[in-house]
């Protein structure tokens, strides 16, 4: 992953992207930070981690800059996260999700909502970095919650 981001800023350096350029410099500067906290390399998974708080992070600020009637750095935000976003793997579709939840529900005998986190913490475990947090978390909710 780190020799991807290293060579995607060479090649902004090198087409003069500097929207990409810039966030490219962030991020591996962030990367650089946690390692020499860690005093020590960082896993893909680290990596990925990192990459979407960021990208929590710029949403937040996104949503605040709207608020605030500054759609300009509102849509400064909007072009960091489809640049951040680029470095994820792809996402789980609403059928995987579904059925994903159906078969950690079976796997765990999970009967209603008091399992909710046990179920969200098997699919947090076995999917990592391809599940949004807050969209397992519904469908979760929603699903158990039929069942009681």
């Amino acid at each position: 992953m780190i020799e991807r981001i290293s060579a995607d800023l060479t090649k902004a350096m090198k087409t003069g992207d500097k929207d990409r350029l810039m966030v490219l410099r962030y991020l591996k500067t962030e990367i650089k930070k946690l390692e020499v906290e860690l005093i020590r390399s960082l896993s893909e998974n680290e990596i990925l981690e990192l990459i979407l708080r960021s990208i929590k992070s710029r949403q937040q600020a996104m949503d605040m800059y709207k608020e605030g009637g500054r759609e300009d750095l509102a849509s400064q935000e909007e072009k960091e996260i489809g640049i951040l976003k680029q470095y994820l793997p792809a996402g789980l579709s609403a059928e995987e999700l579904a059925s994903a939840i159906g078969e950690a529900i079976r796997e765990l005998d999970a009967s209603g909502m008091k399992d909710m986190g046990r179920v969200i913490g098997h699919l947090k475990q076995k999917y990592g970095t391809r599940v949004d947090g807050k969209a397992l978390s519904d469908a979760v909710r929603l699903r158990l919650s039929s069942s009681d």
